[in-house]
């Protein structure tokens, strides 16, 4: 134990041998008929999470596998696996889970934001490609602000992270965000976004989209023109 009764960062030999890299005896462990496959060291991490957030696919797959194995379960920030295969661009982890019957690809993290969010904001198009796939993904939920993965990736000029959203039967191409302006509030769309970053090619595939809704431009350009208007900032 180390000071005031802490553990440490990787606190049980399932997460040790996946630190390692060791696959075999990985595959000893788990045959144990007690081994905690859930288990979390100091960090709040499982086995799972390290082996996603290392890139191990084989180590992901093994897991996986067990019956006892709780593909969502989260450490302290609600970040669970998938959302880490989406921070790290991991497409082989990130497909082994999707691939998961347990697996919940819409979990939100502390902040709200899913594992689209999250690749949506990193432009990781790969990964959206991924969970665009999942019949069960909700691609129009909002983080704790209000943002969508559209308007995410339209506000940071992530244009084959848009094109992919817009690609999607069920995409909200409308949905707005409250955005500081002026002192006010104004409900901000995604459209709005990418002609506040002055984003033209977003702009123009957002225009292209048979469901959009063309804003108030004279309210953006007082937007641009305005320089206490607060950058968006999403923690997700």
């Amino acid at each position: 134990m180390g000071a005031c009764g802490s553990s440490p960062a990787y606190d049980t030999s399932l997460i040790k041998t996946i630190v390692k890299g060791d696959a075999a005896k990985l595959a000893a462990l788990l045959l144990s008929p007690t081994v905690d496959i859930n288990q979390t060291d100091s960090t709040g991490w499982t086995p799972l999470i390290h082996a996603v957030s290392l890139n191990k696919p084989k180590m992901v797959s093994q897991l996986l596998k067990h019956d006892e194995i709780d593909p969502n379960q989260a450490d302290r920030n609600g970040r669970g696996p998938l959302d880490y295969a989406a921070r790290g661009n991991l497409p082989e982890p990130a497909q082994l889970l999707v691939d998961h019957d347990r697996c919940d690809p819409n979990q939100q993290n502390n902040g709200g934001g899913t594992a689209l969010h999250v690749a949506s904001q990193e432009n990781h198009p790969d990964i959206v490609r991924i969970l665009l796939a999942h019949l069960q993904l909700k691609v129009n939920l909002v983080t704790n602000d209000g943002a969508s993965a559209l308007f995410i990736a339209a506000e940071r000029g992530h244009e084959r992270v848009v094109q992919l959203l817009l690609g999607n039967v069920e995409i909200d191409v409308n949905l707005a965000m409250p955005w500081k302006l002026q002192g006010a509030t104004v409900d901000a769309t995604p459209l709005f976004a990418a002609t506040f970053q002055e984003a033209q090619p977003i702009v123009d595939l957002l225009v292209a989209h048979p469901g959009i809704e063309i804003p108030r431009y004279s309210q953006v350009a007082a937007c641009q023109q305005d320089e206490s208007t607060e950058q968006v900032e999403m923690a997700i």
